[in-house]
């Protein structure tokens, strides 16, 4: 199993939505078909509702402050329009990185819980969106007078393109608000795939040196002859067991760096005898494992920070737009959530408020951890067993803790990265502008 068909659900949405489309139909006959839709998809449903909310505001606006709160919430599918256009033009970008999730050698248990977790998190969340928009288009019925999900066009109940105008209006909302959920969740989830990568090369990290530094505590009996031979020097066995305490309490007082010094020098008394000759032998090779394993954890680190700069050069942008829009959409939930006295209008703005909240806060949560994780790479190769590791091997992880002390983060727009900290901001300036909102009303 692929761990990028934790997206199953995503892909779906996006390529009803005219935004995506599957491998498999590259370089088929059935390109041509899948284009076309595309382009009918992207006119009549992303096109066709903000032309829909853009005339219906500038219709109310300065008229009526509850109706121009309705038509500017709609708003939101403004960022969408822009994520959409994201996806389409750096489609085969994103696919790049798609593949290098699906040909990770090392497919460790890290890997597919975080794939079961994201796998989880798009039907909880599309599904939320899903419910959204369902309500959102009962929320006609509930009015003294029947009217269109978006409010325009004003027709009459009787009209005969009433029905027509309607299954029109909601079929794109649903489509389009579960569309938006879906290119969320495909960004946060490469963002999650990022830090689950940055975890994992934290597990080498800690690893090398780890068997070299084990035969550590049991060279002094290789030192011996297996035989009953005495080393050279020591004639009796009651002196060979003086020797060994000494080496052994001489290896615990001094500093992991002096030992192999220690252990050398008693070597080079027994080369001579060819009594050790296996026992360096897979000395060297051990080292030689850690420096390979080293080097693969330095090409592995360099990779996952190409993979988060490629994201930011993706996603940057439309993360911004996001943002930008979020605080007073935010706001304006809200003031509807505590001024409406509709029931089934008030469950719908609360939908609606977790949803533009859980877009901005999977955006800042896997950005969070792409930061946190990225902190402790250094931190995990100083901790590693590289006392018993060769120089070109510390020379090695010297580098990569050098490299890894400066923080890997994803950033929106190149003004802010994407955190825990951002989205705390972000709150309590849509709480600022509810706020300034309620006052006004009450004007």
């Amino acid at each position: 199993m692929q761990l990028t068909q934790c997206f199953n659900v995503s892909y779906f949405w996006l390529i009803l939505g005219g935004v995506w489309y599957p491998r498999s139909m590259e370089n088929t006959r059935m390109l041509l078909a899948v284009n076309v839709y595309r382009v009918f998809a992207t006119i009549f449903i992303n096109i066709g509702m903000l032309a829909i909310q853009f005339i219906y505001f500038f219709t109310v606006v300065g008229k009526d402050l509850d109706k121009t709160v309705d038509a500017t919430a709609l708003f939101t599918f403004v960022g969408y329009l822009y994520k959409a256009m994201t996806v389409i033009i750096n489609r085969h970008r994103i696919n790049k990185l798609l593949d290098i999730i699906d040909n990770e050698t090392d497919k460790n248990d890290l890997l597919r819980d975080m794939a079961a977790n994201i796998s989880f998190i798009s039907y909880f969340y599309n599904g939320w969106a899903c419910l959204t928009a369902v309500m959102w288009n009962l929320i006609p019925f509930t009015k003294a007078t029947l009217t269109l999900p978006f409010y325009y066009p004003d027709l009459p109940p009787s009209s005969p393109w009433f029905v027509r105008w309607y299954v029109y209006e909601t079929t794109i909302l649903i489509i389009n608000g579960v569309a938006q959920t879906s290119a969320d969740h495909l960004f946060g989830g490469l963002m999650a795939f990022a830090a689950t990568q940055l975890k994992l090369l934290q597990h080498k990290l800690e690893a090398i040196g780890a068997k070299t530094d084990s035969t550590m505590e049991i060279d002094v009996e290789r030192i011996q002859i297996k035989t009953n031979k005495t080393p050279i020097g020591y004639k009796t066995c009651h002196e060979k067991d003086v020797f060994e305490q000494k080496l052994r309490s001489r290896c615990d007082t001094l500093e992991r760096y002096h030992y192999n010094a220690l252990i050398t020098e008693t070597e080079e008394e027994l080369f001579a005898d060819h009594m050790i000759p296996a026992h360096l032998a897979k000395k060297a090779q051990e080292e030689q494992k850690d420096y390979e394993e080293t080097v693969s954890c330095v090409e592995y680190h360099l990779k996952i920070i190409w993979f988060v700069n490629e994201l930011t050069d993706i996603f940057g942008g439309a993360a911004f737009c996001q943002f930008l829009l979020a605080a007073p959409l935010i706001c304006l939930s809200m003031f509807i959530i505590m001024t409406s006295s509709d029931v089934t209008e008030i469950v719908t703005r609360i939908l609606y408020f977790g949803c533009l909240s859980g877009q901005l806060f999977i955006y800042c949560f896997c950005g969070n951890l792409i930061k946190t994780q990225s902190d402790l790479v250094a931190t995990a190769a100083y901790n590693c067993h590289w006392t018993s590791t060769s120089v070109r091997t510390q020379k090695a992880l010297h580098l990569l803790v050098i490299r890894g002390q400066k923080t890997i983060s994803v950033v929106a727009g190149n003004l802010f990265e994407l955190s825990l900290v951002t989205f705390g901001a972000l709150l309590k300036s849509s709480y600022s502008l509810f706020a300034v909102l309620s006052k006004q009303r009450d004007e």
